[in-house]
């Protein structure tokens, strides 16, 4: 009798899971913002900076930064490319300065030392 209101109890609680509605985990998270909020504010200096990738050897050094290639010196928007590293990039916007960092690997040394 035991074992019957086990195995009851057991289906009751599956088949009661299986109305809700599942969620795809690998379906990006969605944010909903409360009214009167924001996610960034646009008229924040650099929100709307993205850097994707850096350049930098002997013969070139540029970043992609929203999705078009910059060099030290260029100016657009507002923003200023005041200087580069193999990591970095610094930008210029009203008199106010901020580094963005991307992740480096190097990827000869990182090949070479998986084996």
């Amino acid at each position: 009798m035991t074992k019957f209101l086990v195995l009851l109890m057991l289906s009751i609680a599956i088949f009661s899971h299986a109305g809700e509605d599942l969620r795809d985990p690998t379906r990006p998270k969605v944010m909903v913002n409360k009214p009167g909020t924001s996610v960034a504010d646009p008229s924040a200096p650099f929100s709307d900076i993205r850097l994707s990738a850096i350049i930098y050897n002997q013969d070139r050094q540029y970043a992609i930064i929203n999705q078009q290639p910059r060099k030290v010196g260029d100016s657009w928007e507002s923003y200023t490319l005041i200087s580069m590293t193999a990591d970095s990039v610094t930008l210029s916007r009203n008199n106010v300065e901020k580094t963005f960092d991307i992740y480096n690997i190097n990827v000869k040394q990182d090949i070479a030392n998986a084996f």
